[in-house]
């Protein structure tokens, strides 16, 4: 009796695993049996996280498989035995393993010393490498498994990152673009201000060409990133049949109609649109006219990130995805403030992010659009997150929001960096904030300079009120909290997860209220604080398993009521010990610096 399982059982199990990221398990899968390979790699490629800049820290990387050995797999036969045939690692070419389901081991030690060796060594530079040449050496037909064909999200920002990576260069970048991946290869001349002519890769060609050889063997591709120009975007279109998100780096991939055409023809499912910025005139008219064009009802999703110059037409267009569209992200120029008066028809709206890329009250200078926006805003009965930034009137916005019976909001974010959100102006938007006990996440970036002792309190009750909070972030607004107010802020909050808070002459009886919060994970003082060596290792001591990575950060300590670095190694080590930890310990400012001047003296 045949006691091995159906490849549809196999399937299921792969998918699973998936879903919760056992990446290390669907890799141990992968390598098993040529069988079981091409089920657990489907699973691994599909939709693989986004890598960062190599030079970005090794954290990202801290959760992944946990096996190096496998790091230089040449995926062209099976050995006898079951399993992939190792060989030495200058004649590896590519691997069935994703650079995201590695994993840097740790040192005996436990300390990040390991992990720091292989980013200075290049060594994991290679392997994410090896991970690009693998889908490019698939999408040529010179791979063991089609690699190329699993991915359902092509990240070609991920490439992009690797091309500019400063290890990526010498052995590393002559194997990537050997053989096959020759015709890739593509360079430029440079001349430095001093007159020094260098050169340099060519990155748009190459990852326009590597993108080319994907989508043109992939017909399941789904979402699509990174900066692409024109001509290759009309190129891929026709075989996108499936695409559903579109995430661009520079608008002008579609300033040309004829993309806007293929696109309409080609891609039924096309939902969700994202643009990083947009270089260049006529990008309002551009953009509305792509918008526009698409079938009625038919956009889902909607970002701008910076200069993208979103006004009077492409609001207008939006109107007519008014039933469908559920996230909005746009950033305006104070010429196009007029056009936030045009988006009354998007009521469906559940995530909103808006910016204003000047300083303006528009109490003052917009008054009817002001009116207008807090009407529309009140009509979205759908809205559960919301995010104004950088506007002045922010509060004013907010506060009937707040107040409404129909509107369930789940996340509140005001961000005012520079100074306009002053919060002893506000006190009504503060106390609105209890109505809203819905609130997962509150965000609030402000200044406390004229907050008297009602304001303070006001913006205290309101925040212990809201006890389904899992992040509170108070920027600049609790500077003049102390031990009661803070401990008032955090007591009723049992759900929280992760809290940003000032303060001044905050105190170890702070830290006894935090030890009964059993869902934190991450809290970070800004405030002046004296905590004392015992104060901090019992409330290490009191963390429960539930808190494993819990993150402390005390930003700014009291110089005069320092603990010393001894004391603080000690509780970064207990805190490590505990649920695997880490403390991040910076004084107010310098204590070995005076502030007297020796140039002054005599």
């Amino acid at each position: 009796m045949d006691s091995s399982l159906p490849d549809d059982v196999l399937y299921l199990i792969c998918n699973e695993l998936r879903h919760r990221e056992d990446w290390s398990t669907l890799f141990n899968l992968a390598v098993t049996c040529q069988r079981v390979a091409p089920l657990a790699l489907s699973q691994l490629y599909r939709f693989v996280p986004s890598l960062p800049n190599s030079n970005a820290c090794s954290k990202c990387f801290r959760e992944l498989q946990p096996s190096l050995e496998w790091s230089w797999l040449y995926p062209t036969r099976w050995n006898s035995s079951p399993g992939w045939e190792v060989v030495h690692k200058d004649r590896c070419a590519l691997h069935g393993q994703p650079l995201s389901m590695l994993r840097i081991q740790k040192s005996p030690s436990g300390d990040d010393e390991a992990e720091g060796q292989l980013f200075q060594s290049g060594q994991l530079v290679q392997r994410w490498s090896i991970y690009w040449k693998s889908i490019c050496m698939a999408s040529v037909g010179k791979a063991m498994f089609p690699y190329h064909s699993y991915l359902r999200m092509l990240d070609l920002r991920d490439l992009k990152y690797l091309l500019e990576d400063s290890k990526f260069g010498g052995r590393i970048q002559k194997m990537f673009f050997s053989g096959e991946l020759a015709q890739f290869y593509h360079d430029k001349k440079i001349e430095s201000r001093k007159g020094r002519k260098y050169v340099t890769l060519d990155l748009l060609p190459i990852v326009d060409d590597i993108g080319s050889a994907i989508v043109s063997n992939n017909h399941t591709l789904e979402q699509i990133a990174g900066e692409i120009s024109s001509g290759a975007l009309l190129k891929w279109v026709p075989h996108l049949k499936r695409l559903k998100y579109l995430d661009l780096y520079d608008g002008n991939a579609l300033a040309d109609t004829e993309v806007h055409k293929a696109i309409y023809k080609h891609c039924p499912h096309f939902e969700t649109l994202s643009i990083c910025q947009w270089a260049g005139t006529g990008s309002d008219e551009k953009l509305g006219s792509f918008i526009s064009g698409l079938p009625s009802q038919m956009l889902r999703e909607l970002t701008t990130i910076s200069g993208c110059g979103v006004s009077l037409q492409t609001c207008t267009a939006l109107n007519n995805h008014g039933q469908t569209l559920q996230k909005l992200e746009l950033d305006f120029g104070f010429e196009a403030i007029p056009a936030l008066a045009l988006l009354k028809g998007c009521t469906n709206v559940r995530v909103l992010h808006l910016e204003i890329s000047a300083t303006v009250d528009m109490a003052e200078t917009h008054k009817e659009v002001l009116t207008e926006l807090i009407n529309w805003l009140n009509s979205c009965t759908s809205l559960r997150e919301i995010t104004l930034t950088e506007f002045m009137c922010g509060p004013t916005i907010l506060t009937p929001l707040l107040l409404s019976e129909e509107i369930r909001l789940e996340e509140v974010s005001l961000n005012a960096v520079r100074n306009l959100y002053n919060g002893g102006e506000h006190r009504d938007f503060h106390l609105a904030l209890a109505h809203q006990k819905t609130l997962k996440t509150l965000d609030l970036r402000g200044n406390a300079e004229d907050m008297v002792r009602d304001d303070i309190d006001a913006l205290v009750d309101s925040v212990s009120q809201l006890v389904n909070l899992q992040s509170l972030k108070l920027h600049g607004l609790a500077d003049y909290f102390s031990n009661p107010e803070i401990i008032r802020c955090l007591a009723p909050l049992t759900n929280i997860e992760e809290v940003y808070i000032g303060g001044w002459n905050v105190t170890d009886s702070v830290l006894t209220t935090v030890a009964t919060l059993k869902k934190l994970h991450t809290l970070n003082f800004a405030a002046i604080t004296a905590f004392t060596c015992d104060g901090l290792l019992s409330l290490v001591e009191k963390l429960s398993s539930g808190q494993d990575g819990f993150h402390l950060s005390i930003d700014d300590a009291d110089p005069m009521r320092m603990i010393n670095e001894e004391e603080v190694k000690l509780i970064h080590e207990s805190l490590q010990a505990k649920v695997g930890g880490t403390l991040d310990y910076l004084p107010l400012r310098d204590p070995d610096i005076t502030d007297f001047d020796e140039s002054d003296s005599d």
